[in-house]
């Protein structure tokens, strides 16, 4: 038969999602900052020169980048102490 795993109490849960949405948002804002590195005129050059006759992966990767577009967060890299 197989163990049972132990029930946690609901505030540790919640504090574990805590913790792991603030874990989340740091990579979220360091793929965003490695992304902003990649010109939009070498992406291009990437699909134009992998040679692909099926444009049907460009779909989700366009619609990914026109949504992101509307609803980037801002990045500030200065800070905000004087």
């Amino acid at each position: 038969m197989k163990e049972g795993r132990t029930s946690r109490p609901p505030d540790e849960l919640l504090d574990e999602v805590s913790r792991l949405d603030v874990a989340l948002d740091g990579l979220h804002t360091s793929l965003l900052l490695e992304d902003r590195k990649v010109p939009p005129h070498v992406l291009r050059q990437f699909f134009e020169r992998s040679g692909r006759e099926d444009d049907g992966e460009l779909v989700p990767l366009l619609k990914f980048y026109s949504s992101r577009a509307s609803s980037r967060p801002t990045i500030s890299t200065r800070s905000t102490s004087s």
